[in-house]
């Protein structure tokens, strides 16, 4: 584990200018390893787009030779192609389909009681779907949720009995779902990294948190050898702003331990005294001390 490289992890503000020295890292790194040994990973398909525009831009009469900038999804299905693995992609029409199959087994096996009032409601199957989806991306397996509702609520019992249900139907299907690709993606890889597939180099821009199954399949990449750069929109000067990522950056350092490298963002320029800028601090700064303006500089509303 020692001889694993490190994750450098660039801090910042939103418009710090994070996603330009990621993109401008990318063609350096592309034009020295080639364009199969760097990703570039990204939270949406609007980002996605967005990216690779600014990348054609960006690098000028240069050649972008099928650029690698994926969503994590869109990762987890073109590995699952190369490693050619036999599970297939569940579309929404089939997982309403299987979700039915499962809440109609379940209630034949008499272990539906709570729910069974309001179990053919039209908004019923989506409240399931998006209670196992939620599970799913928490990396919360059947089986221990089963474990962990034993004794709690009916209405916890029933969910996880259609959870369980349902999960078999797929799996003896050979399909997955959405929530359930990065379980794939695991499963898959549990072994080794088959030759020619893991990356050098990963690119991780734009996102504001990471689910298990993501932080996963980073933690597996960077164990394959891959060089890990991530950015976070996130200032441990102002953690109450930044409340959210600064979560985000300790799910990291749980993640990645003593290997994660922090790179913390630079003070601010300092500006005049004003008005304008006394409200600036006082609105973002957590350490304001809330001190009312001198007479001759506060303002006046009218």
């Amino acid at each position: 584990m020692s001889m694993l490289p490190p994750v450098h992890l660039h801090l910042g503000p939103a418009r710090a200018g994070k996603a330009a020295m990621m993109r401008r890292r990318y063609l350096d790194l592309v034009a020295t390893l080639g364009p199969t040994k760097v990703i570039f990973l990204v939270p949406t398909g609007q980002r996605r787009t967005a990216t690779l525009q600014a990348l054609l831009k960006d690098s000028g009469r240069t050649v972008l030779w099928q650029p690698q900038v994926w969503t994590f999804p869109r990762y987890a299905e073109e590995l699952l192609r190369r490693l050619r693995t036999p599970a297939r992609r569940l579309t929404p029409l089939q997982q309403r389909a299987f979700l039915e199959r499962a809440v109609a087994e379940v209630r034949k096996d008499g272990a539906f009681a709570y729910f069974t009032p309001i179990a053919d409601r039209s908004g019923f199957l989506d409240s399931v779907a998006d209670f196992i989806h939620q599970l799913k991306i928490h990396a919360v397996p059947p089986e221990v949720f089963l474990r962990t509702v034993r004794r709690s609520r009916p209405a916890l019992q029933e969910m996880a009995a259609v959870y369980a249900r349902y999960q078999k139907l797929l799996a003896a299907a050979g399909l997955y779902d959405d929530a359930g690709l990065f379980w794939q993606v695991k499963e898959a890889l549990a072994a080794a990294w088959p030759s020619g597939i893991a990356p050098q180099e990963v690119l991780v821009d734009g996102f504001q948190d990471f689910s298990p199954p993501q932080r996963d399949i980073l933690l597996r990449l960077r164990e394959a050898g891959a060089r890990l750069t991530i950015t976070l929109p996130c200032d441990p000067a102002r953690p109450k702003v930044f409340a959210w990522t600064m979560r985000t950056l300790e799910a990291l350092r749980a993640t990645f331990g003593s290997a994660l490298v922090v790179h913390e963002p630079d003070p601010p320029p300092a500006r005049a005294a004003g008005t304008l800028a006394r409200f600036e601090q006082c609105l973002w700064d957590d350490t304001a001390t809330g001190q009312a303006a001198s007479p001759p500089e506060a303002v006046q509303f009218i």
